[in-house]
């Protein structure tokens, strides 16, 4: 975590320090890249400004790793079940045998050459890039145990609309890596309480709050650039000002993940 960040309203914080270490072992390097997902999405940044001010958007957007297509590509499927079925034209002549129709069912196959290890306990929610789409595929999510595997994995997308051409360009994102706590989900514990047993203080902080929002929605005299930024600035109750008593931590409105690199000479790895 940032501990630079948690610090930065002032307040002395304890919180959990999670630490992961990812190491990438590339199998070769023609065309493949992996980057830390960006911030910014296209549809979001070209005339959508409820979307680019969305802290929730714009966090999901950061969080994990890009990888890029290496080629550009064309793909067509028939309407059939039959892995020929679906028909893929490479631009580049190297990637005929590592990005194909491999599993049928209007699935087509990006055979990525990395293996990738973890932490102990750790392994990789593999996925379609967030908020992101290609028009006439959807990503198919997995999930891989990165902490032992020896194995490559493959990132599959499925056609949705038959005789439809579908364009992927270099450099595009086709699959976004993110560290996930293997057995986070199953240690979770989860209950129901009506709203009425909250805390006495959420209540009173909710009322108010939906009344301030109703009444900031009506006006109309507000321009585009004008909003709350209650949640986007971390305050815990949208009356009580920015001192750092106000303050979410650990709160984050920027992710800054490290990119992958060569070791230096000496490091170990």
């Amino acid at each position: 975590m940032n501990e630079k960040n948690d610090k930065q309203s002032g307040i002395e914080s304890e919180f959990i320090k999670l630490t992961n270490k990812i190491i990438c072992y590339r199998q070769h390097d023609h065309g493949w890249q992996i980057t830390p997902a960006p911030s910014k999405r296209e549809w979001m940044h070209e005339g959508n400004t409820n979307a680019a001010k969305c802290l929730p958007l714009l966090a999901a957007n950061q969080m994990g790793w890009q990888i890029l297509c290496p080629d550009d590509l064309t793909i067509l499927w028939n309407g059939g079940t039959n892995y020929k079925d679906v028909q893929i034209y490479h631009t580049d002549s190297y990637f005929r045998n590592s990005i194909t129709s491999h599993f049928g069912f209007a699935t087509f196959t990006f055979q990525i050459p990395y293996i990738f290890r973890t932490d102990p306990e750790i392994g990789l929610l593999v996925r379609g890039p967030t908020n992101y789409w290609i028009d006439g595929a959807i990503p198919l999510d997995g999930f891989v145990e990165t902490n032992w595997s020896n194995f490559t994995f493959t990132m599959n997308w499925k056609c949705i609309v038959a005789h439809k051409i579908i364009k992927i360009r270099r450099g595009e994102p086709i699959c976004t890596i993110l560290p996930y706590p293997i057995r986070l989900l199953e240690n979770t514990e989860t209950e129901f309480k009506k709203f009425t047993e909250a805390p006495a203080r959420m209540q009173e902080i909710h009322k108010n709050w939906g009344d301030y929002r109703r009444d900031f929605n009506k006006r109309t005299d507000r321009s585009d650039s004008e909003w709350q930024k209650d949640y986007f600035m971390g305050r815990i109750c949208p009356f009580s000002g920015d001192v750092p008593e106000n303050k979410g931590v650990p709160h984050r409105t920027k992710f800054t993940l490290q990119k992958f690199e060569e070791n230096k000479p000496g490091e170990n790895t």
